[in-house]
């Protein structure tokens, strides 16, 4: 195995109830090295939710980067540097809003930051304008889809969009990184 996952790394590790992502130092299996690492900690004996092959009924809850705490707030185009993530259950339309302002100020790892956020509150998706390099992969390996581009709408209409199968799941990301998104 190459320098990915497995292996002793030193970094910002985020924790908390068995699930993490960190980026650092780290040497891989087979050890030519160091290199730039990135270690994920998925919870004991839970898989991660695909969102790529599931179907949408399957999603109970989605996170949509947002300006404010309601239905009605507007989208906030960036991922990292969010104001915070409306967190909507598809089945209730109940928003919890949790706010991303720690991420806002941090001069490097917003990203990866606001994708821990994202995983903590149990959003198995994540609809956005745009999403960096880094917090795509910390997304993709908590298992979390990510819907792009949908910037311009009401956190209520990007969920509504989302429902009707009218937003695909990105395979990439669509900023760059440390583009301030």
């Amino acid at each position: 195995m190459g320098g990915r996952g497995m292996g002793q790394g030193r970094g910002r590790g985020m924790g908390g109830q068995g699930r993490g992502m960190g980026q650092g130092q780290g040497r891989g299996m087979g050890g030519q090295g160091m290199g730039q690492g990135r270690q994920t900690a998925m919870n004991a004996g839970a898989a991660p939710a695909n969102t790529q092959g599931n179907t949408m009924s399957a999603v109970k809850k989605v996170a949509v980067t947002s300006e404010g705490p309601t239905l009605e707030s507007r989208v906030d185009a960036r991922f990292g540097r969010a104001g915070g993530f409306a967190v909507v259950d598809l089945e209730t339309m109940e928003v919890e809003y949790v706010d991303n302002g720690g991420s806002q100020s941090m001069a490097q790892g917003a990203g990866i930051q606001a994708a821990e956020n994202v995983a903590n509150a149990g959003a198995q998706v994540l609809l956005s304008g745009y999403v960096g390099p880094k917090a795509f992969a910390a997304l993709q390996a908590a298992g979390i889809g990510v819907g792009q581009d949908v910037d311009g709408l009401t956190v209520g209409e990007a969920v509504e969009k989302y429902k009707r199968g009218e937003v695909p799941m990105a395979a990439s990301a669509n900023a760059q990184a440390g583009g301030n998104k």
